[in-house]
């Protein structure tokens, strides 16, 4: 509700809600969204009915009146950060190309293209920390196994590992940065913005061109502002 433009009348339609309604929404919700397994990156398989338990979980909570997909996200991305992201208006303009088209569809766009982008930025992590643990174990003979720490894990909940709301979060702080910063040239907010969103979504959009940008994704996840 702090995010985006105030809209004084999903207040009331919250309130008018009748008594429990909310709560049998966020189950039904909730239920359907343990079924959901998106496909392993890398599958060749469509998103086809694996997405079935997902539009089934939006479903239930936009049947809410006042609650559409935007809405309907904050719930199921705090359920599955790593799977499901915030439908946020940067996100949805850098990753999708489509700012403001708040519809299933361009959720589930979106979901897929910032999934893709956290496995892809997961597997750069793994490789730069395998690295680096191989270095130190030549140097030393105490590095550590290669794909440990922070980054290395690569599964869902992971320390370390990306998730779908990681990426959005980290365009969000791109939209911040441009929107909000002073600095000329390159190196100033903007210029950050732009490594930013131009790290998410090198390949974000189909899945493609794994690993690009994910320095610039990670040097801006740390900004904010009023988010919608």
């Amino acid at each position: 509700m702090a995010r985006g433009q105030w809209r004084p009348k999903l207040l009331s339609y919250a309130q008018q809600q009748p008594a429990g309604a909310v709560e049998a929404a966020s189950r039904a919700a909730l239920k359907a969204l343990r079924a959901f397994r998106p496909p392993p990156e890398g599958s060749g398989s469509g998103p086809g009915a694996a997405e079935g338990p997902l539009k089934e979980a939006l479903g239930a909570l936009t049947a809410l009146k006042g609650v559409g997909p935007a809405t309907a996200s904050a719930l199921l991305s705090a359920a599955r950060p790593y799977d499901l992201p915030y439908m946020g208006d940067e996100a949805l303009a850098v990753a999708v190309g489509r700012k403001g088209d708040y519809t299933d569809k361009a959720y589930l766009d979106l979901a897929r293209a910032l999934r893709a982008k956290a496995r892809a930025l997961g597997a750069a992590g793994g490789a730069a920390e395998g690295a680096a643990g191989g270095a130190g174990s030549s140097g030393s003979g105490q590095g550590e196994p290669a794909g440990e720490g922070a980054g290395g894990s690569g599964g869902e909940g992971g320390g370390g590992a990306w998730g779908a709301a990681d990426v959005e979060r980290c365009l969000w702080a791109a939209g911040v940065l441009g929107a909000g910063g002073s600095g000329g040239g390159g190196g100033g907010a903007k210029g950050k913005a732009a490594a930013v969103a131009g790290g998410a979504a090198g390949g974000a959009g189909k899945g493609k061109r794994k690993g690009s940008g994910a320095g610039g994704a990670a040097a801006g996840s740390g900004k904010g502002k009023k988010r919608k």
